[in-house]
């Protein structure tokens, strides 16, 4: 965006939220189960952890708790709680990562294994 337009709004920053107690709560309260919210928090915190130190990334190229606001209804079980993480990070996630070490397929590849390690 350049500087004329930009000049004209207003911006708020919004920092992911993966472990704040709302979006554990906002999980549960989907009947997200803790071991699936365990493993949305503890492995996007940790891509984002990576984004933040990556020198040409930074805090602005995070990845969102967005991703997880929406879990789907009447999910009976871990297997299908994770065939939806695995959509998310396959259909959401990964292009992300993929355009943002377009140059480093290596990293994006361990990216993203490590977010579909078995628990």
């Amino acid at each position: 965006m350049d500087y004329a337009l930009r000049r004209r709004f207003a911006f708020s920053t919004f920092e992911p939220a993966f472990g704040s107690q709302g979006f554990d709560r906002h999980l549960a309260d989907g009947d997200v189960p803790e071991p699936m919210r365990r493993r949305i928090r503890t492995r996007l915190e940790a891509l984002n952890r990576q984004i933040r130190e990556h020198p040409q990334l930074g805090e602005g190229f995070q990845i969102g708790h967005s991703y997880f606001c929406r879990p789907p209804k009447g999910l009976a079980d871990a297997a299908a709680w994770n065939g939806w993480y695995t959509d998310v990070v396959r259909y959401e996630i990964e292009p992300l990562l993929r355009e943002y070490w377009f140059d480093d397929a290596e990293r994006a590849r361990n990216a993203l294994a490590a977010l579909r390690a078995a628990d």
